[in-house]
């Protein structure tokens, strides 16, 4: 895993050594996966009603395929990969105290995907708070913009 991923998963409060771990074998095994080398990664995240953060998933993006790894600070994570490569048919953003150039700590993000072909993954949602909203904006630009179908 890039020095890089790691620096960002320690923003998005993966601190912890067990975490870490837990996050680098979600990335191996969603390479191995994955048919194409991965290029970017995103922890999915929300802040509960007690203000505290909980990590949901981890998303791996290459350029045709998104790997998920639902679960990945849990003993039984549950993998999903679905082809993106020009088959998101839609997807619709909502957000919070965010306004789309710079997050704040009171910003939220919230996209949901819905795919041609109904893929396993179904129509799918990603969450993010804080700075992680801009990271979360940038794989909408990344890879789901670059793959709308006309």
């Amino acid at each position: 895993m890039k020095a890089e991923f790691i620096e960002y998963l320690k923003a998005v409060g993966l601190t912890g050594e067990t975490q870490l771990n837990q996050a680098k074998d979600a990335w191996r095994i969603s390479a191995l996966l994955c048919p194409e080398d991965l290029k970017d990664i995103f922890v999915e995240e929300h802040v509960r009603e007690d203000g505290t953060r909980e990590w949901d998933s981890l998303e791996a993006f290459c350029d045709r395929y998104w790997v998920s790894a639902v679960g990945f600070l849990t003993a039984t994570p549950r993998y999903g990969i679905t082809y993106i490569g020009k088959f998101v048919k839609a997807y619709t953003v909502q957000s919070t105290e965010y306004d789309f150039n710079k997050a704040t700590a009171k910003s939220r993000l919230n996209i949901t995907v819905g795919f041609m072909d109904h893929s396993a993954m179904g129509p799918s949602t990603l969450r993010a708070s804080g700075d992680n909203c801009d990271v979360l904006m940038k794989m909408i630009g990344k890879y789901l913009k670059a793959n709308m179908i006309g």
